[in-house]
C-alpha cells in the first residue's frame, strides 16, 4: 500500500487518493484484521484516508474501528461506509458519531427496504436530519455505491445523478438548509480528501 500510494501502481506514475474500501465481515477474520492494520499502518505513514467496509452487525463498525486505531489508524480521517445497512438505532449511531469517524450513508437510490436492514431513501435523509440536528453535520458523507450494470440507468437502475436528481430536493423538502446540504455534498468530501 505505501510503495503504490508514493510510487504509483505497478509500473505507472497513478497514485491512489484513498486506501479501500477496507473490506471486513462478521465476526471478522484474521486476514481482515491484517489489512486493516495494514491500512492503519499505510496511512499512518502517508496520511492517505481510508473507507471501511464494516461487517452487517452493528457492533462490527467499533470493532474495526477500535482494531484500525491500536495499529496507528486515524478515526479522523476514515471513512465507516454503508452505515444504512449496519446501525439502525440512532443510539448506537451516535456511540460511532462520537469517535469521529465520518458516517457515510451510501446506499442512495438502493430502494431494496424489504430486504431488512436495508433503510429506503426516506429513512437515509431522516437519519441525516437526525445526525445534523445532533450536531454532527460535519461528519456526513453520502453516496449511491454504483457498482455494477444494474445499478446504471442503461440497465434499469438510478444511476450516478440519483442523488442531484432526487435525494437533495427531498432534502430541501424536508427541511435540510442548503448550506448543510452543500457540505454533504462539497465540504465533507474534501475534508475527507484532502492530505494534510
Amino acid at each position: 500500500m505505501i510503495s503504490e500510494i508514493n510510487d504509483g501502481i505497478k509500473e505507472t506514475k497513478i497514485k491512489p487518493g484513498i486506501i479501500g474500501e477496507i473490506g471486513t465481515s462478521w465476526p471478522l477474520t484474521n486476514v481482515e484484521k491484517r489489512s486493516l492494520q495494514a491500512a492503519a499502518e499505510a496511512q499512518s505513514q502517508t496520511r492517505t484516508p481510508v473507507m471501511i467496509h464494516p461487517g452487517a452487525n452493528e457492533r462490527a463498525p467499533f470493532e474495526v474501528l477500535r482494531l484500525f486505531q491500536e495499529a496507528g489508524g486515524d478515526a479522523k480521517r476514515s471513512v465507516m461506509a454503508h452505515l444504512d445497512r449496519t446501525i439502525p438505532r440512532n443510539e448506537v449511531l451516535i456511540e460511532l458519531a462520537d469517535a469521529g469517524v465520518f458516517l457515510e450513508y451510501d446506499f442512495f437510490g438502493s430502494e431494496i427496504s424489504y430486504m431488512s436492514p436495508f433503510m429506503s431513501d426516506a429513512q437515509r435523509i431522516e437519519k441525516i436530519k437526525y445526525l445534523i440536528a445532533e450536531g454532527f453535520v460535519d461528519k456526513i458523507l453520502i453516496s449511491h455505491d454504483v457498482h455494477a450494470c444494474h445499478n446504471l440507468r442503461t440497465f434499469g437502475g438510478t444511476g450516478f445523478s440519483h442523488i442531484l436528481d432526487y435525494a437533495v430536493p427531498k432534502m430541501l423538502s424536508k427541511g435540510v438548509a442548503t448550506l448543510d446540504i452543500n457540505k454533504l455534498l462539497v465540504s465533507n468530501p474534501k475534508a475527507w480528501l484532502t492530505y494534510y
